[in-house]
């Protein structure tokens, strides 16, 4: 079954963003791991979707993303105050979680992306619909800004599955959730891979940076 997997690069003290949204400071935190592709080419490579807040949305327009949205993908956009409907390649969407999700199964197809906000994390984890996270945690502490999980939503528990340290510092930590409807029975040993294929949030180049904005 296709996972809905939410991906993000954060900071040591757990922000994808700057209270203005900015994060910029995500190149600063990994300019010594220049050339490091943070896994993020096998994780293209699983995903065939992309879901993404209206504030994310916007965001990732001024960082350079075109309004059609991540190239050869299918781009959805949570919004309570854009009218829904496609334009631009974009679907703009203000479904529930579970029923929106529910419907993206009924069709074949690859892994589905939840790359921010922290909020439309938030209506996932409400909705017992959020199956994986994966967490790109660089080592710089911001002090303030958009938390990666804003409070709101019910305890969840959670399976590590994968660390893999990249250059710069940078960990990259994958997570099972376990009380997903679709979480299988739940495995007694955590593998530590040196060198994996599991994707990873990629925490630079612009071209496929996490926005990393709230909403």
């Amino acid at each position: 079954m296709r996972k809905v997997i939410y991906a993000v690069g954060v900071s040591l003290d757990g922000y994808l963003a700057s209270p203005d949204g900015s994060v910029a400071w995500l190149e600063r935190a990994t300019r010594k791991a220049q050339g490091e592709d943070f896994g993020m080419g096998a994780f293209f490579k699983s995903i065939d979707t992309v879901l993404m807040g209206r504030k994310t949305y916007e965001i990732a327009l001024k960082m350079g993303m075109g309004k059609g949205g991540y190239p050869k993908m299918k781009n959805y956009i949570f919004s309570r105050t854009l009218p829904p409907g496609k334009r631009d390649n974009v679907e703009f969407v203000a479904d529930d979680p579970a029923a929106f999700v529910a419907r993206l199964r009924q069709h074949p197809g690859k892994n589905i992306w939840l790359c921010g906000g922290g909020e439309l994390a938030r209506e996932f984890l409400q909705s017992r619909v959020l199956e994986e996270v994966v967490l790109g945690v660089v080592p710089l502490l911001i002090g303030a800004g958009r938390p990666t999980f804003p409070a709101g939503f019910p305890e969840t528990e959670l399976e590590l599955t994968e660390v893999k340290q990249y250059k710069g510092g940078v960990l990259g930590l994958t997570y099972r959730v376990l009380n997903a409807p679709t979480s299988g029975p739940r495995t007694e040993n955590m593998g530590t891979q040196e060198q994996s294929t599991r994707g990873q949030p990629q925490p630079t180049r612009a071209n496929r940076r996490h926005p990393n904005k709230g909403g």
